[in-house]
């Protein structure tokens, strides 16, 4: 099925917001394992990925350079994205963690939160505890 570019991105960005409710709620073992798995998939599947990525790259001929180099996949190129997957799953979980708490002039309080900028702590707590997006957040 055939969709158009705008359709495409706010499914994208639907199903990315779903999905980061979930990740809200998994452990961090569970999140730590699914990349150490994707990097292990992603090791062990380089050369289909080559070769999908050497198809792409015909297709795309005409594109510039500089895009053609950025597209471009090489052995060590997948390496690094695996290797990038367990470096994250070797840092420490930020999901509900506050960061940056700043008052702003209003009295109110702003503090990084996990993925979202929340304002005082019921905003950030029904952040964490429920689907609901916070005022602002739409």
């Amino acid at each position: 099925m055939l969709m158009d570019i705008k359709t495409y991105m706010q499914d994208i960005g639907r199903h990315a917001r779903e999905a980061s409710w979930a990740m809200a709620r998994a452990p961090t073992a569970m999140k730590n394992q699914a990349l150490l798995t994707i990097a292990e998939r992603v090791e062990q599947r380089m050369s289909e990925l080559l070769s999908a990525n050497a198809e792409d790259m015909a297709e795309g001929k005409d594109l510039d350079a500089a895009l053609r180099d950025r597209l471009e996949l090489k052995e060590k190129t997948v390496l690094a994205m695996a290797d990038g997957l367990r470096q994250i799953a070797a840092l420490p979980d930020p999901i509900g963690e506050i960061s940056g708490l700043q008052y702003r002039p209003s009295g109110s309080r702003w503090a990084g939160c996990g993925c979202h900028w929340v304002s005082s702590a019921s905003s950030m707590n029904r952040a964490l505890t429920s689907r609901q997006t916070p005022q602002g957040f739409a």
